[in-house]
């Protein structure tokens, strides 16, 4: 081989080299790039997460009791009845409920028939009350992911508190035709003070 022929090989050897360390450079490069995105996502959704609950807690200020009960895995009895006791005392006012319904997909009613009891000082309130869950094509009125919905629903009657502070007890039990009412998880109520 001439010393000319050998030079361009070397040079082509050479070349081939730079290629390669140009082409492991942009590869790093795309690495560091992908990392980087990678951790700026993160921090993106960790800021998202905390600009909500600052939201919904500052939007959340008339909230005075909220509670959820969970129910048996084996399901909800017919006489099983969810007790939620305040833990202090609520001043006298206008308030609203709220029932708050998690169930799993699997549910095979669009409805659910509750019958809840308040027991106030010198006062008691009974309802029954036919919450719908879905439309008439099976599509849940309530939020989920994975296979849980969960529903919040305003009762349409107010309630008023009229001794200066009280703790109420609220009583839930189910009216359906089944005797054990399967695929609910948790049943809860949430006390509003009407501004």
């Amino acid at each position: 081989m001439s010393q000319d022929q050998r030079r361009a090989t070397i040079k082509t050897k050479i070349g081939i080299n730079k290629r390669a360390g140009i082409e492991m450079d942009i590869i790093n490069l795309k690495v560091k790039v992908a990392s980087t995105m990678k951790r700026l996502t993160k921090l993106y959704t960790f800021i998202v997460y905390c600009l909500s609950i600052i939201i919904l807690t500052s939007c959340q200020s008339n909230i005075i009791y909220h509670q959820y009960q969970p129910v048996a895995n084996t399901g909800w009895l017919k006489n099983d009845t969810l007790i939620y006791q305040a833990k202090s005392h609520i001043p006298q006012g206008n308030y609203n409920l709220q029932i708050g319904i998690r169930h799993m997909a699997t549910y095979i009613y669009r409805d659910i028939w509750l019958e809840i009891s308040c027991y106030l000082p010198n006062y008691t309130y009974n309802d029954t009350l036919h919450l719908m869950l879905s439309d008439s094509k099976g599509n849940w009125f309530g939020k989920g992911i994975g296979g849980l919905i969960q529903h919040s629903i305003e009762l349409p009657k107010d309630f008023i508190i009229k001794d200066s502070c009280c703790l109420p007890t609220f009583h839930i039990t189910h009216l359906m035709k089944d005797s054990l009412l399967k695929d609910i998880n948790d049943i809860g109520i949430q006390i509003n003070e009407i501004p």
